[in-house]
């Protein structure tokens, strides 16, 4: 080869091929993209010719180097770098001879390439971590020894029985008495050498190293045996002269992208048979190395021609699984009750590329009703498949798919029958969907409505039994009071009578006994008030209606009660309210109720504001707010119920006996208390008998949100 023959070692070359013995060297080459690369060569005899191994050694080189500048880059490339690393102390006798060397530090591929465990070899001697070592390699200890006592490095490779192992050793010395070794696995290499000659003359695969200019150096006997030619014939004819003229451009190619450090894995092509007929051949090769390359070769004729079979069959395989899952994506959008049906067309629209054969110029639309739903590159162009969508018979819309350019006339135009079967059932699934999504949306209003009609009855035939069981407690209670105030009124107008008796014929009474007799006054007043709450509720009238102004009843309460000292009294009245149909003095004794509650509400003192106006249209109301002490929200919803009072003096008959007479007005009578900022009554009347029954002139009153209402 003119290269070896140009080499500066050709003479060592010779040599070694003389000899037999192999010869090591170091080069530095400059590759102008990969910047300086630096290889150990070894050369050796193979039969008659001469073989190299040629190991790539930059990086420990580099290594080397980057561990001398930087402490922090020497721990990184320490603890990744692929070979073994060991930085030990050599240790001497009396006569300053190598007697052992301690492992002060290693790296990770130490462990992997020797097996050896760090925290089993860091600062031990070599002798303990590998018995028997010494014996079997003294050899080692001198070279260990002369690199750590002269500083020259040395490079070499050995066998270490213990470990049964070959190491491609290159140890210097970065400071007198220690020594660095840095070192790859070669045992396969070495296996590998040793069993070359086998594997190349046994090996069924066709093993050649050859040139990159076309021309065979050497061939296993697998060729003659399936070219049929000789082995001098090939070697003659070489490689180029074999390819059929068909791969020749692309087998070129192959040649060249070697020559750019690339391997190759897997490249195919034909060569020429001595009968004249092609072998199909797939190929492995080293990258070239100054025009030598290492190849094998498979004869794949037979499985090529298996393989051309399967692969139409599996383009075909690939294109029903493609069909199958944009239906199954389909059936996945239509069974999502969470999307709408909007959501559910554009997520299918998007499934119809990928299961065509060409996704990349496919596009696809979905039109409903008038509605399009499209992939954002459709195109309406002259290649088209389409399919109508159905719900209930009808036509309400097409799925269509379109090519963005022209190919091959197949089934259906440019498409597939399997891809007109496919278009269908999107279509049929799209329009059954919307036949489903329809009618659960009239299933699930109907629901709804049903659901709100069964409460709105189920509530008002509550609100009938609890108005029933109400009116058969409050008859028994009015019969229970007209007998009770019936019994009582007689004592206590004799209890009066003799009173007033007693203040007639005292003069001037002591003062206790004047006092005393004031109380008792007081008290059969009260008592008199109770008697005539429980007369009043026991014998309940219809109201006598007649013209009444609201702002004059108002004020004859205010007139008629006496007021505390400590209470002030505001009052808000409407002008211009209507004139309402009542009874003057069933509202006088509502009011009066009222104003009572909210003055012994305030038992320190407090302000009564009273307040009349319009509360929309056909209805005026009546509002009292005091700033007592409020009522709990427990309290306020049972505040109109008979017999419930929160006083000490009363029996809770006001209120209730107010609400009876409001609504027989066809009011309503509702309050708004917080514990402990006051109250707010309020009454609400109708300004007509049309109102009251709801009428043209409306039927509830306005403003009444967040009341109790009764």
């Amino acid at each position: 080869s003119p290269e070896i023959k140009n080499s500066p070692r050709y003479d060592e070359y010779l040599k070694v091929l003389e000899t037999g013995e192999p010869c090591y060297a170091e080069v530095v080459s400059h590759h102008p993209q990969l910047g300086e690369k630096r290889h150990s060569v070894k050369a050796f005899k193979v039969g008659d010719g001469l073989g190299m191994i040629v190991s790539d050694i930059t990086e420990p080189k580099r290594v080397e180097e980057v561990l001398l500048e930087s402490e922090q880059k020497y721990r990184s490339l320490f603890d990744n770098m692929l070979i073994g690393f060991a930085h030990c102390q050599i240790l001497l006798d009396e006569d300053n001879r190598p007697t052992d060397f301690v492992y002060l530090e290693v790296n990770d591929a130490f462990e992997r390439l020797t097996g050896l465990k760090r925290e089993a070899v860091l600062g031990k001697k070599v002798t303990e971590a590998i018995p028997g070592i010494k014996e079997a390699h003294p050899e080692l200890f001198d070279i260990y020894g002369r690199v750590a006592l002269t500083g020259m490095g040395e490079d070499f490779d050995i066998h270490l029985e213990p470990l049964d192992t070959w190491l491609s050793i290159s140890v210097y010395c970065p400071k007198k008495g220690y020594f660095v070794a840095v070192f790859g696995n070669i045992t396969e290499r070495k296996i590998g050498e040793k069993e070359l000659e086998n594997i190349f003359n046994l090996s069924a695969d066709m093993i050649a190293v050859c040139t990159t200019e076309g021309k065979f150096l050497r061939v296993s006997p697998a060729w003659k045996d399936v070219l049929g030619y000789t082995t001098d014939e090939i070697l003659e004819l070489g490689w180029a002269r074999l390819v059929h003229p068909d791969d020749a451009g692309r087998t070129d190619n192959e040649v060249a992208q070697q020559l750019h450090g690339k391997p190759v894995m897997g490249f195919i092509n034909r060569f020429r048979c001595k009968d004249g007929t092609y072998k199909t051949f797939e190929w492995r090769a080293t990258p070239a190395e100054k025009g030598i390359v290492y190849a094998t070769a498979r004869d794949i004729t037979e499985r090529w021609q298996a393989e051309e079979l399967q692969r139409k069959s599996t383009h075909d395989l690939g294109e029903r699984v493609k069909e199958l899952n944009c239906l199954y994506g389909v059936s996945a959008l239509a069974e999502n009750a969470e999307i709408s049906t909007e959501e559910m067309l554009d997520g299918i629209v998007a499934l119809l590329p990928p299961g065509w054969q060409y996704p990349e110029i496919t596009c696809g639309r979905i039109i409903i009703w008038g509605q399009e739903f499209k992939t954002g590159n459709f195109a309406d162009t002259e290649w088209i498949q389409a399919s109508h969508v159905t719900v209930h018979g009808v036509v309400v819309g097409t799925v269509e798919v379109c090519y963005l350019e022209e190919k091959q006339e197949l089934d259906e135009g440019p498409f597939l029958k399997e891809e007109r079967n496919l278009i269908n059932a999107v279509a049929e699934q799209v329009g059954k969907t919307i036949e489903r999504r329809r009618a659960e949306e009239a299933l699930k209003q109907y629901s709804e409505r049903l659901e709100e009609m069964v409460e709105q009855r189920t509530k008002e035939l509550r609100a009938a039994q609890e108005q029933l069981i109400l009116k058969e407690k409050l008859a028994t209670l009015g019969q229970l009071a007209g007998g009770v105030g019936h019994e009582l009124r007689n004592p206590l107008g004799a209890i009066k009578n003799a009173v007033y008796f007693l203040n007639m014929v005292m003069e001037e009474p002591e003062r206790d006994v004047k006092e005393t007799l004031d109380i008792l006054n007081r008290e059969v007043a009260t008592s008199e008030r109770i008697i005539s709450s429980l007369f009043d509720f026991g014998r309940e009238k219809p109201p006598n209606q007649a013209k009444v102004d609201l702002n004059e009843v108002i004020q004859a309460v205010l007139s008629r009660f006496e007021i505390p000292g400590n209470v002030e009294v505001a009052s808000q009245l409407g002008e211009d309210l209507p004139v309402i149909l009542a009874d003057p003095g069933q509202l006088n004794q509502v009011f009066l109720n009222i104003v009572l509650n909210a003055v012994q509400a305030m038992p320190g003192g407090g302000r009564l504001h009273i307040k009349s106006e319009e509360s929309g249209p056909g209805w005026v109301a009546v509002s009292f707010t005091d700033t007592g002490a409020g009522m709990a929200a427990e309290t306020l919803l049972r505040v109109f119920e008979p017999l419930f009072t929160t006083k000490a003096k009363g029996i809770g008959l006001g209120l209730a006996h107010s609400r009876t007479l409001v609504e027989g007005h066809s009011g309503t009578i509702g309050v708004q208390s917080e514990l402990g900022r006051g109250s707010t009554f309020t009454v609400r009347l109708p300004t007509s008998r049309r109102t009251a029954i709801g009428g043209v002139e409306g039927g509830r009153p306005e403003g009444n949100d967040g009341e109790v209402d009764r």
